[in-house]
């Protein structure tokens, strides 16, 4: 078995998912500071409530750990698995296979249309291009920050959705494996196969006119390209795992707090328009992602059902977050009652 790690961290990098880091630490940093907190209490102030308090952090940390570390392997070792070097023939043939089903699904080559010269809709589109590069970059914050949110909701859903995201992979591979093809801008934009598309695709190729935030992303991504040399072909695009996980953030989104229905909805809509207009992904391979999603969550209440006992809080990692969430409401409402009666006072 080959990998090709060099191709998943170029689109690691690519797909923004350093911005997962700062919530890692933050989750790290709360825990270690609520185990610290309840060692301190038991041991010196001997606070036996305490202990029990330090087993429930200890055990939630240690199986986090073992998961994240099981599913960060699952996911890196069947991407990179599938990211070799493909028949550049079978690559040139499947991209215009997924051109060509976006023109008949949709009327046109939606990645290039979006900013195509014959596009009435252009000017709208270059106004939300910013928008839409920083939300396809921001994937792994959106999913780390959901993460954040559904555990303090419930931890039991937490590792469901870690599960879901496990299982889109899983489901997506053996279709990676059957219809490998490059992203729209590598196929044909950049034309790195140095094949002749049909006369239709280079057309729709001559029309295409990016305006001045794609043209930096572009560059932006042909130095990472250029730092890593060793690079090969990123072949997992159909389905869009962008997309894919889009779909399970909007479902534990809304699951943990349906008012977050209100950002989650149109989150998932730029990030399923963000895949196009960035050219990595065709449109069909949003339609797909879709489906993976949907799949993978299916599934995963299949694989676990619901317990009577999940809305009970005591003696749970939830009700500890629950705690010190009030105790931190408690302490901002006295600093903003000190402010507004000492210092901000008129």
């Amino acid at each position: 078995m080959t990998f090709d790690l060099s191709a998943l961290t170029a689109e690691a990098i690519i797909s923004g998912l350093h911005l997962a880091f700062p919530f890692l630490v933050v989750l790290f940093v709360y825990l270690t500071w609520r185990l610290l907190t309840g060692l301190v209490d038991w041991l010196i102030w001997k606070n036996n409530s305490s202990l029990h308090i330090v087993k429930i952090i200890t055990e939630f940390t240690a199986l986090f750990i073992i998961i994240f570390i099981l599913s960060l392997f699952i996911i890196i070792s069947s991407i990179s698995w599938v990211n070799v070097q493909a028949d550049p023939i079978l690559l040139h043939y499947n991209n215009q296979l997924l051109m060509n089903w976006d023109r008949q699904l949709f009327g046109s080559y939606v990645p290039f249309w979006l900013q195509s010269t014959t596009n009435i809709w252009k000017t709208t589109f270059d106004a939300l291009t910013p928008w839409l590069i920083n939300t396809y970059k921001g994937l792994s914050a959106m999913l780390s920050l959901t993460l954040l949110i559904v555990l303090a909701y419930n931890y039991r859903h937490f590792y469901r959705m870690i599960l879901t995201i496990v299982l889109t992979v899983m489901i997506s591979v053996p279709m990676w494996l059957y219809l490998p093809a490059l992203t729209p801008r590598e196929a044909f934009f950049d034309n790195i196969l140095k094949l002749q598309p049909p006369a239709s695709i280079q057309v729709a190729v001559e029309q295409y006119q990016p305006n001045g935030a794609l043209k930096k992303y572009f560059g932006y991504i042909n130095d990472i390209k250029q730092d890593n040399p060793t690079v090969h072909k990123v072949v997992t695009t159909i389905p869009s795992l962008h997309v894919a996980w889009g779909t399970v953030i909007v479902y534990f989104a809304i699951s943990a707090w349906p008012i977050l229905a209100v950002f989650a909805v149109p989150y998932w809509l730029f990030n399923i328009l963000s895949t196009m207009i960035t050219l990595q992904h065709y449109a069909v391979d949003a339609v797909a992602g879709v489906i993976v999603g949907v799949l993978a969550i299916f599934i995963t209440h299949l694989l676990i059902k619901k317990s009577d006992q999940e809305s009970d809080k005591d003696n749970t990692i939830n009700q500890i977050i629950y705690n010190d969430v009030q105790l931190i409401k408690r302490a901002w409402e006295k600093i903003r009652r000190y402010l507004t009666e000492t210092v901000f006072r008129p």
